[in-house]
């Protein structure tokens, strides 16, 4: 089964069935896998992953449920993130050490630019932080930076996070997926173009439709800093129910199915293009399908 976080990343989830097909990694981009909808895929092609709910908002400062992350995931990214071995590992900051007791330094990567073509640098963390605990945000996440103090642009690529008192996990908090880095001008222009529906990250996805309680389309970002993704499309389905979802699968209407009973399990993996994935979480006990 070829890796699906190569082009697309999903919430962490417990047990998966995968479906097979081929992998855009493997072959040339007119040559790529049928599409969900019967159509051959070109480009990169089309993933089509059909879900039990919609996402609450696209504002990962206010996230608190897992369909919202599970898109937010693939639009933000943050200064440090986890890796596939769930080990921390410098994304948007290039590297970083600590000071003293109190006191971080995150040297930022340069030439990254925001959905919005806004140019991510030092100040760009201190709005995003300034935004995240201004008690007028209300973050609901706000608690994971209590003891932060300070957080200064020392100059254009530097950025210097101080605490008020010895705070080990906030490195790990830098990585949760509500710390997503947000463009400044779309901070700034929140009350007229609301970043709940409107997110402006630096991942490898845009925003390119939501169609609310039905589907949430996402595009390839073409000038995205990194690696880019191998998809040019991802379509993100509303389907509440679990047999639904099951029957999209069988047909070949969906890629991938989040949630399935561990009862339907036997059913599903006895279909010839289907495989069992599973992943430890943090607490999280999900289950899905997935085409490979």
């Amino acid at each position: 089964m070829k890796k699906t976080t190569a082009f697309f990343t999903f919430s962490t989830f417990g047990l998966a069935l995968a479906a097979c097909t081929s992998d855009p990694a493997d072959e040339g981009a007119e040559e790529t896998a049928t599409d969900a909808n019967g159509e051959g895929a070109s480009d990169g092609g089309h993933f089509i992953m059909a879900m039990p709910a919609d996402a609450v908002t696209l504002d990962p400062h206010q996230i608190t449920d897992v369909p919202s992350h599970i898109v937010t995931l693939n639009l933000y990214e943050n200064l440090l993130m986890f890796d596939e071995n769930m080990e921390l590992e410098p994304v948007l900051a290039e590297s970083y050490e600590q000071i003293d007791e109190l006191t971080w330094e995150f040297q930022l990567r340069e030439g990254i630019e925001f959905h919005d073509g806004a140019a991510f640098n030092a100040e760009a963390v201190v709005t995003n932080f300034d935004r995240f605990l201004d008690p007028d945000t209300a973050s609901p996440r706000a608690n994971l930076f209590g003891p932060v103090d300070e957080v200064e642009a020392v100059d254009e690529y530097t950025v210097h996070i101080s605490t008020d008192e010895p705070f080990a996990p906030l490195l790990q908090h830098l990585a949760h997926g509500s710390a997503g880095i947000l463009s400044p001008e779309a901070i700034a222009n929140a009350e007229e173009t609301p970043i709940a529906t409107n997110p402006v990250g630096t991942g490898p996805f845009e925003l390119e439709e939501w169609d609310l309680n039905n589907e949430i389309v996402l595009a390839n970002f073409q000038d995205y800093w990194g690696e880019p993704a191998i998809l040019d499309q991802v379509s993100l389905r509303v389907v509440p129910e679990q047999g639904t979802r099951m029957a999209m699968m069988e047909q070949g209407e969906a890629h991938f199915m989040q949630q399935i009973e561990p009862a339907n399990v036997a059913r599903m993996e006895a279909l010839d293009n289907m495989d069992v994935v599973s992943q430890e979480g943090f607490g999280m006990i999900t289950s899905g399908l997935i085409m490979k």
